[in-house]
């Protein structure tokens, strides 16, 4: 695929994209929310529940106020908690088997974005009836799947708003997506008492997920004023709440603000997709289970550093909606300053600069392949780099010579 056979592919799937219809979930925002999961049931009828989440919430016994009010109105839940911190196949499966041996008639998303992956992809598997391998790519799922309630206790993925579901494969370190507007959730509840007291690692690791969602959708080649005003939403709000969360736990103000950062990120790049920041970094996270915010957080300064002058107006527009230079500032000027910023605002959050003792320069050959392989034709990236400037990254990325 040559680079203008990729544009001459964005273009058509920028025409594409006015025509389907890409859904909002009806959302619901704020302290202590969780409860309206009873309105959404009753209102469409639903009995029989299948809850996805993962142990480590239910050790912490965050479910338990869900799983209270469920019983209290007499409704019927299953839960699947072995979701893997990257879903994988056999986690899809799982749950859509436990999904038909109850009779389930809708699923609840409960957790982080792996949980909630998970949910939307056996969502999937129900709707279509295809097996995973099946579903990868675009528009392969097609129908509508059960009633998906999606509720997040991270700041980070967006996956409550998004089209897509992101799966491992374990046996061939693959990581790939599965993306169809059917799969954006009928409802996503943003409930900041869920987020209280997370720990500040988590914290700085999804937020900066966020924060790369937002910027890599703006930077990229497909942004209408839609997904722009979203960017522009979602990276204010980082910029007002991340520190703040991060320092300060118990704020629930900052809390809300971030799952609201999160959820627009979300409506952005669901739109105008990603590019090289988040092709590498689900090659770390398919080879290594290197978490996703963390990789992302790493990766961002480096392929910013890597677009070089394409992106410089748009990094100069970012660094006025953040307001970090004088607005008649030179455009070199406010470069340097969004990239200053995002280099001070890693080190604050406790962000390394690099990952030593990760990568092995053996990989680098097969996860350059596999980041042609998702780059190409699809991320509308502001440039092409060339295979050189990637294997560079790698380099510098896991902190070996170059």
């Amino acid at each position: 695929m040559t680079h203008i056979g990729s544009r001459f592919i964005q273009a058509g799937m920028r025409v594409v994209a006015r025509l389907i219809r890409i859904p909002e979930p009806t959302l619901y925002s704020g302290h202590k929310m969780s409860h309206k999961v009873i309105d959404i049931l009753q209102y469409h009828q639903k009995k029989q529940v299948l809850i996805v989440t993962d142990h480590g919430l239910m050790s912490l016994k965050l479910l338990d106020p869900l799983m209270n009010l469920l019983k209290q109105q007499q409704m019927i839940y299953h839960v699947y908690s072995d979701t893997q911190v990257n879903p994988t196949i056999t986690n899809l499966e799982e749950a859509k088997t436990l999904y038909y041996r109850h009779h389930c008639d809708a699923i609840i998303g409960f957790g982080g974005g792996s949980s909630l992956d998970c949910a939307k992809g056996a969502a999937a598997l129900v709707a279509s009836q295809k097996s995973v391998r099946q579903l990868k790519g675009l528009l392969k799922v097609r129908r509508h799947p059960p009633l998906m309630i999606m509720i997040p206790t991270t700041a980070g993925t967006g996956s409550e708003a998004t089209v897509a579901v992101v799966v491992s494969n374990p046996k061939t370190k693959e990581k790939y997506a599965i993306s169809d507007p059917v799969l954006v959730p009928k409802y996503a509840i943003l409930d900041s008492a869920l987020t209280l007291g997370l720990p500040a690692p988590l914290t700085a690791q999804t937020g900066m997920d966020a924060f790369t969602h937002a910027v890599e959708a703006f930077l990229g080649r497909s942004n209408t004023p839609y997904t722009i005003k979203k960017a522009k939403l979602s990276l204010t709000l980082i910029h007002q709440h991340l520190l703040k969360s991060f320092y300060h736990p118990e704020d629930e103000v900052a809390r809300r603000g971030m799952l609201e950062a999160a959820y627009h990120a979300g409506l952005a790049f669901t739109r105008a997709y990603v590019g090289y920041v988040h092709g590498i970094a689900h090659t770390l996270g398919g080879f290594y289970q290197c978490p996703h915010g963390l990789a992302n957080a790493v990766i961002l300064p480096y392929v910013l550093d890597a677009y070089g002058r394409t992106i410089h107006s748009k990094l100069a527009i970012i660094s006025d909606w953040l307001h970090l230079t004088d607005l008649n500032a030179p455009v070199l000027l406010k470069v340097k300053a969004f990239k200053e910023y995002l280099k001070t605002l890693n080190q604050q959050l406790g962000i390394p600069t690099t990952l030593p003792n990760l990568i092995r320069p053996e990989d680098i050959p097969a996860m350059m392949k596999r980041v042609s392989q998702e780059v190409y034709p699809l991320y509308p990236v502001p440039t092409f780099l060339s295979n050189e400037t990637i294997r560079d990254l790698y380099l510098t990325i896991g902190g070996l010579p170059t």
